[in-house]
């Protein structure tokens, strides 16, 4: 779009300097110009010239406002998407935390069967022993022998 802007505009300024080059005379030429409130006196090119500047500082003036409306359209969706980024951010961070405080309770639980199970194994090892203890009668007659 801008290059095309441009582009307009240089094709313009050839064209008057085509024929301001080629029609020089013609140019030159004084004529009185009624402007509404007032009649002057001046060349032809001035004229055309003051309304081609005229037209380009407005098509520049537009180009400025649209940038403008560009950035500041970039700038909203920039903002929407923190504002997305930060709910997603925040929305991890309580599932992590929900997840840390399972990952606790479950480590917990792990501790609580593992003293459990050290403990019945305490037991059967206390159990093993004292059945160990009490021998068979037979295993003692085969051991005198």
């Amino acid at each position: 779009m801008k290059n095309s802007r441009t582009i307009v505009t240089l094709m313009y300024i050839m064209i008057v300097l085509y024929f301001a080059i080629f029609n020089w005379d013609l140019f030159t030429v004084t004529l009185n110009i009624d402007i509404g409130f007032t009649l002057i006196q001046m060349p032809i090119f001035i004229v055309l010239f003051s309304i081609s500047f005229i037209f380009i500082l407005l098509q520049l003036a537009m180009g400025i406002i649209n940038n403008m409306q560009t950035e500041r359209h970039i700038a909203q969706k920039d903002y929407e998407i923190m504002n997305l980024k930060a709910e997603q951010y925040g929305n991890q961070l309580s599932e992590v935390r929900k997840n840390a405080m399972s990952l606790k309770e479950l480590h917990n639980k792990i501790n609580k069967l593992n003293a459990k199970i050290y403990a019945d194994s305490a037991v059967k090892d206390k159990l093993e022993l004292s059945s160990e203890s009490i021998s068979d009668p037979t295993d003692d007659q085969e051991s005198d022998q």
